[in-house]
């Protein structure tokens, strides 16, 4: 007589084991890096339910459409959990630098 096979949450001992080792890896990584100036904004597609920034002077984060659109606020550093709420998610560190000095152009004799 053969041994039933636990499953747990649906999944198999394989499975389970499957993810838990694929969610270790990504913990081990560490977060990953974005680095954008006041006022620029970049898009993320990935699905978040849940959006947690250390910070949220710093980064503004709103879903737009299919995406998570990220938009620096001030200078500074922050991090920000993204994901589903109790399931999976990416740790991003953020950094948002001053923008770039506006160049003045033509001056005094209109060139």
């Amino acid at each position: 007589m053969a041994a039933a096979r636990t499953q747990v949450f649906g999944y198999s001992e394989k499975v389970r084991a499957l993810i838990a080792v694929s969610l270790l890896v990504a913990a081990a990584a560490g977060p990953q890096k974005l680095r954008l100036r006041v006022g620029e904004s970049v898009d993320l597609h990935i699905i978040s339910t849940q959006t947690i920034c250390d910070d949220p002077s710093i980064v503004k984060v709103e879903a737009v459409g299919d995406v998570i659109r990220l938009t620096g606020l001030r200078a500074g550093q922050t991090l920000c959990s993204l994901g589903m709420a109790g399931g999976p998610r990416t740790l991003y560190e953020i950094t948002v630098m001053a923008a770039p000095p506006k160049r003045i152009t033509g001056g005094p004799g209109g060139a």
